[in-house]
């Protein structure tokens, strides 16, 4: 699964490196380099399931390239969104688009104030761990 994992990764920061920007900031003296994902734009990853589980069918996600936050999901012909999605730039409005798309009724966990509470547990020390050494 890792490798899986490592090729997706692989895959992505190809695909961005048309689309990164160097961003470089002189701060009192001090000058710092990082890159700088595109304002607008979304792509998507076909999840490839275990045969039990959808029959075995790709299930597309859709992320943005503003930040990498998966946005949705599609059911039938319908995409679904989280209800702090932003898709400026995706040319869909939401009240011209209904049959389209719907906001689900709870966010991704991308907005809000989502480090007020901090768990501290071995399987969150372990995910940091795993996180900061791949």
């Amino acid at each position: 699964m890792r490798n899986q994992h490592e090729r997706v990764w692989i895959w992505l920061k190809r695909r961005l490196a048309g689309l990164v920007a160097n961003v470089v900031i002189n701060h009192m003296g001090q000058v710092k380099e990082f890159s700088s994902l595109p304002e607008g734009g979304f792509f998507i990853v076909n999840l490839i399931p275990l045969e039990s589980w959808n029959d075995g069918r790709p299930i597309p996600l859709v992320f943005s390239f503003r930040n990498l936050y998966l946005l949705g999901f599609p059911y039938g012909a319908v995409w679904y969104v989280y209800k702090d999605a932003k898709l400026d730039g995706s040319g869909y409005v939401e009240s011209q688009h209904q049959n389209l798309l719907r906001k689900l009724n709870f966010g991704g966990g991308y907005s809000g104030n989502m480090f007020e509470s901090v768990q501290v547990g071995m399987p969150d020390l372990y995910d940091t761990y795993t996180t900061l050494a791949h």
